[in-house]
Parts: C-alpha cells; sequence; structure tokens
C-alpha cells in the first residue's frame, strides 16, 4: 500500500477573520477527531519497532527518558500517528510518527522554521486509490491560542491545542476516515482572534500516487 508523509512548514496569509467553533468530535462522523492526549512516553502505546526506535534517537540527542513526552490522537488505544517532544541538550526537540514511520529529533525552533504554524501529514490510500485516510500532526508557535482547520464539507473545527515541552510551543492532531471531513485549510489565531497564518492542504491531502 503507497503512502505520503510530508512535513509543512506553514506559511501564508496574514489578517483578521472571525472564528467559528465546532465540536471536536463531528456528529456523523466519528473517525474524525480534533482531540489530542498528553501521555508519559514510558506509558505511550506506540507500536514497539517505532517506540524503540524513538527511544534510541532521543538517546542519541541527549534527551532524558523522563523529559519524553507523547501528544497522541484522544480515544485510540493504539495511535496511528502523533509527535514526542522531550528537552534535549539544545532545548525542546520532537519527533514524528505514523504507523509506518518516524523521524528523529530535531529541535522545535528548527523543525517549524520561525513560522506560526508547522503540520505533519500522513495519508493512506483506500480500495480505489484515493485518500482514504489522513493524519494531521501539529506545531503551533507560542503566540498561538487556537486553531482550526476548515473541512472538506464545509464546517470548521477548533482542534485541542495541548503544551509540551518548556518552550511554550502548542501541539494537535486530527484524524479522519471521512472524505467529507478531510481538512482543506489550516488556520491559526492569537489570542486576540487576529488570523497569523493560514495553509491550503488540498495538495498536500491529494490521492497518493
Amino acid at each position: 500500500m503507497s503512502r505520503r508523509w510530508r512535513i509543512l512548514a506553514i506559511a501564508g496569509a496574514i489578517g483578521a477573520a472571525a472564528a467559528v467553533a465546532t465540536p471536536f468530535l463531528l456528529p456523523g462522523a466519528a473517525a474524525a477527531r480534533g482531540r489530542s492526549d498528553l501521555v508519559a512516553f514510558r506509558a505511550a502505546a506506540i507500536p514497539p519497532v517505532f517506540k524503540n526506535g524513538i527511544d534510541s534517537s532521543a538517546r542519541s540527542a541527549g534527551i532524558p527518558e523522563s523529559t519524553l513526552e507523547e501528544v497522541a490522537p484522544a480515544g485510540q488505544p493504539t495511535p496511528k500517528a502523533g509527535l514526542v517532544v522531550g528537552r534535549g541538550r539544545a532545548g525542546d526537540m520532537v519527533s514524528f510518527f505514523t504507523a509506518h514511520s518516524f523521524t528523529g529529533f530535531r529541535g522545535i525552533d528548527e523543525t517549524s522554521q520561525g513560522q506560526e504554524l508547522t503540520i505533519g501529514a500522513s495519508i493512506q490510500p483506500d480500495a480505489n486509490g484515493d485518500t482514504g485516510h489522513v493524519q494531521l500532526l501539529g506545531i503551533a508557535a507560542p503566540d498561538v491560542a487556537k486553531a482550526q482547520l476548515d473541512l472538506r464539507n464545509g464546517t470548521t473545527l477548533t482542534v485541542e491545542l495541548v503544551k509540551a515541552g518548556s518552550a511554550g510551543y502548542s501541539f494537535f492532531t486530527y484524524i479522519s476516515d471521512e472524505p467529507s471531513t478531510f481538512p482543506a485549510v489550516a488556520h491559526v489565531y492569537d489570542a486576540a482572534g487576529t488570523e497569523l497564518q493560514r495553509r491550503d492542504l488540498t495538495l498536500a491531502l491529494a490521492a497518493p500516487k
């Protein structure tokens, strides 16, 4: 089965926008979720082959296991995707993982490249070769107070931001198996409701080749 995994440094228009809040779990779309749990790495239900690799990568980066936390999609006994955050010699660092791979730890500042929003996007095809599963893993800058996704069905979902690490960054996850609830645009806002950045996700989530 083909798959695609990309980390997107989100850049875009900056301006004012009105935020529309909707539930984290959309009616009629049980597989579309925007809530996250913060789990100590030792207790994280990451597939062992990836958990061992992430643990080894953390040791190589000088990250004590006691500082490692997983940002995992809520309601999934074994997450298909998530982030692991820890404090290394040079500050907070992050590793992304999906059901198929994981990344080595990199500094969060390096990963975000000064952007307000960074998203890791993973997709898998359905039986017809179209996009059948979407996973988003987000990092929001310290001044971000709200993150939202415009979905294909016309609704707007406010995803839950959770704090991890010591540098003030927030993180979120979003998973959907229903095309009508795939995200089309991502937005982040400051505490005053001003839009800081947005990103059209259409190409990033296009059907795998």
